[in-house]
């Protein structure tokens, strides 16, 4: 086989009136409107508001030392669907936007000539319905949430090959029988014979023999199961490849390598090699910068993964599109295992979704089963309806083409978020298994800093019998998870927390200066972030408390990777948890500030946070309380988690003084066994005068510190506690408090306006979208106040304290960090004009102009959780922090906002 490429400049027309074939476009390009586009690329990167079909040109001259030999065009990758045209005649099509395709040309030219090439891309974006072509019921991947991508992206070339050639070889490991069937796929007319050979690593043969074709037209297959004496297992912890070739005897040869591996998933999660596996793993999102679709090279793949690997990660999720073959070949050789998706994504029921839906899965599968490092198939994300159209179907295709695999049906079926979330039900195909079994797969995204109610519920989380109920803590409706919870106490599963975690801000214009093109489509949209982050960062005249924006970003950022520690933290003392994954690994569109890498994929803080959290050994340590008074006790309990058995092991806590001193210390044995152990509580001390102490943990065994970590906590001025009842108002001084404005009449919300108006001053806590949004309708209040959900999750909000006399001592920063955890806003307000605002948040967010759902643009979004709003001669403060808990921090925030 010789391939000859077509790589380079293309001729390329707009055909938005999808006319090519009426106007004659196919059989020779138009005199007007031709560009000159690169291939491999989308052609969003030079045309980045072009969106709909187009017609790429090529003059090719097949060689003339062809002849004799069939003759093929092979693409990479061309979205979405593409007609091939050879002097104005279609040879074939293809429709699929993620996987490539080859069409045989034998027939339509001739070696030594030279012949037009014409491929049109029918394409259409979101909001866009091109020829009955609508995003939302084709294998679209993220295309609907980041960014349109369009036409040849991969590489496109001619490929000479024999009269019978080996159109597929396909490798069936079996480790437990150590042995391997090979089954090749013969293409051509005759008989034909052939060699195959297997060889290790080093090159050393182990093992060979001979096969022969029957006589026959069209593809016929050859299967040879072949013993291989001390095989050698593929893992993460090494990675050890075979070569097989098989070689015919007119020449045709073909090689893949493979890895002797076994996998399937129990009860109690992955099981690899015949061990359970503990997955750690991390989402990768289906987006490079600049050229989108593909990485610029293949290095930039091969650096991801190792990056991925370095970061602690044993599996990489790669989301919603197939990954690109050049990183599975990384995967292979450096040990990381994938979970690859389709591009389905949300696809939405229609008449043609099991057609696309088999289509899909089943190029993905055949192009990538060899890939060791692949462990789990994915068919759809997030999509309950469109997984129970197709499930059975696909789980069925699956298992004829690659039974030595899982197929996960519908990732998140359960999702938990802040006031949102859904329960529905999963199920997986086991391999080397007829039947389909239950599958217990979770989203769950919370906020950062981490609440300790919170953390105790990821601790506890799917034991009916010990975890709080989501809606208790502002998470998910408790109508909308009761059929979860049902389950739960029925069935007692293990469970598998395929997303959670936030990366943290981007730093756009460091991300911005190693763009070299500046209007394309994620480019314009990081700057539009970028600008809008400057911009509202000096109207607010944030200088005064961060020095500069950068300043807050980093502290932002600090924050998140805190919380993603403590919620992996939390993940991982859960014996009930077979394994999670982190989303996401990389920033991108409206979600660039979610990666613990930005989109160049350089790191952020959340990156070190997880290489420490993905250790495998840690020591979690949990005070009693982390707020304290002086001359309180301080009492905590620990626990050593690990990936493998360990002998015996102490974790060593010391109390340690704001300077440094060491004002206690213990040192506990971690009992029982297993994955988790605990200690049992000691008390380490008293708390001094107010400052930030910390609680420092070491985990000894073999003699030395295997783990390291510390925990600051707070000691807090004693304040004294309000007694205010939850209804009604209260008189409290000067101020007029309301603790729950639910409890409040129409009546009352007038009378409390006249008295503000009259020298009133009024303190509000609580607000929410129920309350506020009849009242603003029926026009009782005078502002026109709006409550968004507060409490950050996959899309980060960032709150903040301005330096500010009711402020003056705390010690807190400026970003809210753990120490103010237990009374940041469930509900945070949009701005007032005219209000001063006394503590604020951040949040990046997106929109679409109006009139146009294909421009996503960038957006932040300022928000309010303490502000004074004046009115007559009084004045209104609205507080969404929580004031009436049983905390230090609490009270001592409820007096200096009612001083």
């Amino acid at each position: 086989m010789t391939r000859a490429t077509l790589n380079g400049d293309w001729q390329w027309v707009a055909d938005a009136e999808l006319g090519a074939d009426r106007q004659g476009w196919l059989d020779r390009p138009p005199r007007r409107g031709l560009k000159t586009v690169s291939v491999p690329g989308v052609w969003q990167t030079q045309f980045p508001d072009y969106h709909g079909p187009a017609v790429y040109y090529r003059r090719i001259t097949v060689p003339a030392a062809w002849r004799g030999q069939r003759i093929f065009l092979c693409s990479e990758g061309a979205n979405y669907l593409a007609r091939v045209y050879v002097d104005g005649r279609e040879v074939g099509a293809h429709e699929g936007g993620y996987t490539g395709f080859e069409l045989e040309l034998t027939r339509v030219v001739q070696p030594g000539g030279d012949h037009l090439l014409a491929i049109w891309i029918i394409h259409a974006a979101p909001g866009q319905n091109i020829g009955g072509l609508d995003l939302r019921d084709v294998a679209s991947s993220k295309e609907t949430w980041y960014y349109p991508y369009a036409g040849l992206w991969g590489g496109v070339f001619l490929e000479s090959r024999p009269a019978v050639f080996i159109a597929d070889l396909h490798v069936r490991p079996h480790l437990a029988r150590a042995r391997a069937t090979f089954h090749l796929t013969l293409d051509g007319p005759g008989p034909v014979s052939g060699v195959w050979t297997v060889r290790d690593a080093r090159g050393r043969r182990c093992a060979q023999g001979a096969f022969v074709r029957p006589a026959g037209r069209g593809a016929r297959r050859v299967s040879v199961v072949v013993p291989l004496t001390s095989p050698r297992a593929w893992s993460p912890e090494d990675p050890h490849l075979y070569t097989v070739e098989g070689a015919l005897s007119n020449g045709a040869i073909r090689r893949v390598r493979f890895g002797l591996r076994d996998v399937q998933i129990r009860r109690h999660g992955l099981v690899l090699n015949g061990r359970p596996f503990y997955v750690k793993g991390i989402l990768l999102q289906p987006n490079y910068p600049e050229s989108l679709i593909n990485p610029a090279d293949a290095t930039f793949a091969r650096r991801e993964v190792a990056l991925i690997k370095a970061g602690g990660f044993n599996l990489v999720r790669a989301h919603l599109k197939p990954m690109l073959p050049c990183a599975l070949d990384a995967a292979d050789e450096l040990g990381l295992l994938v979970y690859e998706e389709s591009a389905l994504a949300w696809i939405r029921r229609g008449p043609e979704l099991r057609r696309r839906a088999r289509q899909e899965m089943a190029a993905m599968i055949r192009r990538d089963r060899n890939h060791p490092s692949i462990v789990l198939w994915g068919i759809v994300n997030e999509s309950g309806r469109a997984d129970r159209q197709i499930r059975r179907q696909i789980f069925h295709l699956a298992r004829g083409l690659d039974p030595t695999r899982p197929v996960i049906g519908n990732s998140g079926p359960v999702a938990i978020a802040p006031h949102a979330g859904w329960s529905g039900r999963t199920e997986a195909q086991p391999a080397r298994r007829p039947r389909p079994a239950h599958f217990e797969d979770v989203h769950i995204y919370v906020r950062a800093p981490v609440p300790g109610a919170i953390f105790d519920f990821l601790r506890q989380l799917g034991d009916p019998a010990r975890m709080v109920p989501p809606h208790t803590l502002g998470l998910t409706p408790e109508a909308s998870i009761a059929p979860w919870m049902r389950r739960l106490r029925r069935l007692h599963p293990s469970y598998f927390l395929s997303e959670f975690g936030y990366g943290g801000v981007m730093d756009y214009a460091r991300a911005l200066r190693q763009y070299r093109v500046r209007d394309g489509q994620d480019a314009r949209q990081y700057a539009e972030f970028a600008r809008a982050l400057a911009d509202g960062f000096r109207a607010r005249g944030l200088a005064r408390e961060f020095g500069s924006l950068a300043r807050l970003t980093a502290q932002a950022n600090t924050v998140q990777a805190e919380g993603n520690k403590r919620q992996t933290e939390a993940i991982r003392l859960n014996r009930l948890v077979t394994g999670y994954v982190l989303t996401q690994l990389n920033d991108v569109g409206w979600e660039s500030s979610a990666g613990i890498t930005d989109v160049w994929r350089e790191p952020k803080p959340a990156y070190a946070a997880m290489q420490q959290a993905n250790r495998a050994i840690i020591g979690v340590v949990r005070p009693d309380a982390r707020h304290l008074h002086p001359g309180q006790s301080v009492r905590a309990r620990a626990w050593v988690v690990t990936d493998w058995p360990l002998g015996a092991c102490q974790v060593r806590l010391a109390w340690r003084a704001p300077d440094g001193r060491l004002l206690g210390r213990a040192e506990l044995p971690a009992l029982g066994g297993g994955r988790v152990r605990a200690t049992r509580s000691a008390v380490l001390g008293q708390a001094g005068a107010p400052g930030r102490y910390h609680l420092c943990l070491q985990v000894v065994a073999g003699g030395r510190v295997r783990y390291e970590s510390r925990e600051a906590m707070y000691v807090l001025p004693t304040a004294m506690a309000f007694e205010v009842p939850r209804a009604g108002v209260t008189t409290l001084g000067r101020w007029r408090v309301v603790r729950d404005p639910a409890t409040l009449e129409v009546t009352d919300w007038r009378r409390l306006i006249r008295a503000t108006r009259a020298g009133a001053s009024v303190l509000i806590t609580g607000l929410t979208p129920d309350v506020l949004e009849p009242l603003v309708a029926a026009r009782v209040l005078p502002w026109p106040l709006k409550a968004v959900q507060g409490m950050g999750a996959f899309v980060g909000q960032f709150h903040y304290l301005r330096k500010v006399p009711e402020f003056r001592g705390l010690p807190v920063g400026d970003v809210a960090t753990q120490a103010l955890v237990e009374t940041l806003p469930h509900w945070s307000l949009h701005e007032v004009a005219g209000a001063r605002v006394l503590a604020g948040a951040v949040t990046v967010s997106t929109f679409t102009v109006p009139g146009d759902k294909i421009r996503h643009r960038g957006r932040v979004d300022w928000l309010v959780g303490i502000m004074d709003l004046p009115l007559g001669r009084g004045r209104v403060r609205l507080c969404q922090y929580d004031l009436w808990q049983d905390d230090p921090m609490s009270r001592l925030l409820q007096a200096r906002l009612l001083a």
